[in-house]
C-alpha cells in the first residue's frame, strides 16, 4: 500500500460542510494506527470549491 510508505499526508475537507470536517478525525486515527505510530506528519486543509 503506497499510503503505508508515505512521510506525510494531507487531509482535505470542505470548509461548506461540517460531516466532511468531522470526517478528518476519523482518517486522523486511521493513518496513526495504520503507521503504528502517535507522531505522524499531517496538514489539515480547508477547501471551498
Amino acid at each position: 500500500m503506497h499510503m503505508k510508505a508515505a512521510q506525510g499526508y494531507l487531509i482535505l475537507y470542505s470548509i461548506t460542510s461540517q460531516p466532511s470536517f468531522e470526517e478528518t478525525r476519523r482518517h486522523r486515527e486511521m493513518l496513526l494506527r495504520m503507521k503504528d505510530s502517535d507522531r505522524v506528519c499531517m496538514v489539515l486543509c480547508g477547501n471551498k470549491c
